[in-house]
């Protein structure tokens, strides 16, 4: 995992995607319930210069999305001779969401894994049965998954399937081991992905199957690039690994004697 998360780092990918983030702005409540109201499964919006300028561009015959932008500009104060810049009112322009465009691909910490492994699938129906919590499928929102805290129980997407459904399972699973309580402030919020991504991606190495892929970049983003974080919850990773380990092999070998 600490090398993992150091090559994203060290290769300039992590830099790369933070630009990259900065492309995207966070929308006022006005502009987001626009944007639900025209396009409910929009998930990353963006002007058509901003596609462009990152290799995208927008299909024929889209429609693009309405919301409002801010209009400001420079006054000068009459004492001072100072100018600064002074909010005049709102004007309409239009956006379009990632799935209105085509072009090249866009940088991504944590890509969605594919294939669909026989390994994958028996991690999945031994997950099932080793969840200390009731698991079922349901709305997830854009998550593709969730643990509730207060519920006691694991909500899957049912857009999902193969090795990247393995993987989610795992990951709640994990969550619903380690976490007893809500995460209290976005510093525990930031550990408890740590450890559940971490412990995600040891369990299914054991099993042979890879995360990776997903595992480092997803750890890399919630560590926001600082290796220090991972190294100190290496600990915590190895134990949650360890008991979700213990309880999937116990499992298999009750199946086996019966």
């Amino acid at each position: 995992m600490k090398a993992g998360v150091s090559e994203i780092i060290s290769s300039g990918k992590f830099h790369e995607f933070l630009k990259f983030q900065t492309r995207f702005h966070r929308y006022s409540f006005s502009n987001t319930m626009l944007i639900f109201m025209q396009k409910p499964e929009a998930t990353r919006v963006a002007g058509l210069k901003t596609w462009n300028s990152m290799g995208r561009k927008v299909k024929k015959g889209e429609k693009g999305i309405r919301i409002f932008a801010p209009l400001a500009r420079k006054v000068e104060n009459e004492d001072t001779g100072d100018e600064k810049w002074v909010l005049k009112g709102f004007r309409a322009v239009t956006v379009f969401d990632i799935n209105q465009t085509e072009g090249e691909p866009l940088p991504e910490l944590a890509p969605d894994l594919e294939g669909d492994t026989q390994n994958g699938r028996q991690l999945y129906n031994e997950l099932m049965e080793a969840a200390p919590v009731p698991v079922r499928f349901g709305e997830t929102g854009s998550a593709k998954g969730y643990y509730h805290t207060i519920d006691k129980e694991i909500v899957l997407s049912d857009n999902w399937s193969g090795d990247e459904l393995t993987a989610t399972l795992l990951h709640e699973v994990v969550h619903s081991i380690v976490e007893k309580d809500p995460p209290k402030d976005q510093v525990d919020r930031e550990r408890a992905e740590i450890i559940a991504e971490g412990a995600t991606c040891v369990v299914a190495q054991y099993f042979d199957v890879d995360t990776s892929p997903s595992s480092f970049g997803y750890v890399t983003g919630w560590a926001k690039g600082d290796i220090e974080k991972v190294i100190k919850l290496g600990s915590d990773i190895q134990k949650a690994a360890g008991e979700l380990i213990r309880r999937v092999e116990k499992l298999s070998e009750k199946i086996k004697v019966a």
